[in-house]
């Protein structure tokens, strides 16, 4: 399933590349900004997160881009224990409602809940971590070349 939920995110973000591309050099998602960029960016599609697990360190910010059709609210999972019953009355923290092309910045702090998901989808779920960052691709990670 998330192998299914990763590469249909993939695939949709190669294809939509070039349609978000001048809209994610004006956010400073874009490659002209990536080298001098102060934060992350995860792209909200239609199918999940993209990356599904976004490698931070404490302090960090991160933009979250909706590209999807439908407006986004990103939120703090609330079901910590992952057993199907809310832990949390509320969220801890919320990203309020992004209409397509607009985004909203959060910082990373050590004190957060990692997992986060959409109101508005009960499968789009994804992370950040304080993990380092895988160095080499390996596994199942197919790349794919443009021309």
């Amino acid at each position: 399933m998330l192998r299914k939920l990763f590469m249909t995110a993939c695939a949709a973000v190669l294809m939509a590349g070039p349609a978000i591309g001048q809209e994610l050099d004006e956010i400073g998602g874009g490659e002209s900004n990536i080298e001098n960029s102060d934060h992350q960016l995860v792209v909200i599609t239609p199918n999940g997160f993209f990356p599904q697990i976004t490698y931070v360190v404490e302090g960090e910010k991160v933009k979250f881009y909706n590209q999807a059709e439908a407006s986004r609210t990103v939120v703090a999972v609330t079901d910590i224990d992952g057993d199907g019953v809310d832990d949390m009355e509320d969220p801890q923290w919320v990203l309020e409602t992004m209409s397509h092309g607009s985004y909203k910045t959060i910082t990373v702090t050590s004190a957060m809940i990692l997992l986060f998901e959409t109101l508005e989808g009960a499968e789009l779920v994804a992370s950040f971590s304080f993990d380092p960052a895988p160095s080499e691709i390996g596994g199942d990670v197919v790349l794919i070349e443009t021309q």
